[in-house]
């Protein structure tokens, strides 16, 4: 019932969680079963404490940040996909964007 709110719109989940996090959207990726459902953008965020401390802000409660990687955003880019960012070809969609920008 709420795939079509994932694709890529002014009201898209991804959309609309990119901008409470104030970032910058420079282009929709990450197609899923006919959806666009994820957005690449600039945050004026440094590092990944600072991006997750806006992240709990707006969905009003403390979240978790499991931190795989660098704790410095590189270049300011980030990459949201509400509800499926996790999903294995979401990431290796999200790396190629990044590689081709």
């Amino acid at each position: 019932m709420h795939h079509p709110l994932d694709n890529y719109s002014e009201y898209s989940t991804s959309k609309t969680l990119a901008d409470a996090l104030d970032i910058e959207i420079i282009k929709p990726f990450a197609n899923y079963s006919g959806a666009v459902c994820g957005v690449i953008g600039k945050t004026k965020c440094k590092t990944m404490s600072e991006l997750h401390s806006k992240y709990s802000a707006a969905v009003c409660h403390e979240t978790k940040l499991y931190q795989y990687g660098n704790s410095e955003i590189q270049d300011n880019m980030v990459a949201v996909c509400a509800g499926g960012g996790n999903q294995v070809f979401i990431v290796e969609e999200m790396i190629e964007n990044f590689e081709d920008m």
